[in-house]
């Protein structure tokens, strides 16, 4: 009886212990994924500023479309950029990709994995490049 006993309890020691280091593994990934989220705003805001130094034309404020960028390891473009949100004025979404083929190669950002920055998704407005 106390064999049975003891190893209960040991059962009971090791699931508790188990649901333990599950319960800090998801703690721990939810904390990477939150640091990679982070890193990633700030690598598409990089990304935006170098953008903007590359834009001249002058449109409507209200315009904006969504970019789909493919990057290399190194922040080389892979392809064209693609619009996958169009403003509805071509002159405007081909300008933005122009813009972002001109700013490029971007710094592959610090801290990030290849896999998290290999396609970076940003929209961009004609009234916050037109402000840069």
């Amino acid at each position: 009886a106390e064999a049975a006993r003891a190893k209960a309890l040991q059962q009971q020691m090791e699931a508790g212990a188990k649901r333990q280091a599950e319960a800090n593994m998801a703690a721990a990934l939810a904390k990477q994924a939150a640091e990679n989220q982070r890193l990633s705003t700030i690598f598409g805001s990089e990304i935006a500023e170098r953008v903007k130094r590359h834009w001249q034309p002058v449109f409507a404020p209200n315009l904006h479309c969504r970019v789909s960028i493919e990057l290399s390891p190194q922040g080389q473009l892979e392809g064209a950029p693609a619009i996958t949100q169009s403003s509805g004025n071509a002159q405007f979404d081909s300008a933005v990709i122009a813009a972002i083929e001109a700013a490029a190669p971007f710094p592959p950002p610090i801290g990030l994995s290849y896999s998290e920055f290999k396609v970076v998704n940003i929209v961009f407005s004609a009234k916050e490049l037109s402000n840069g």
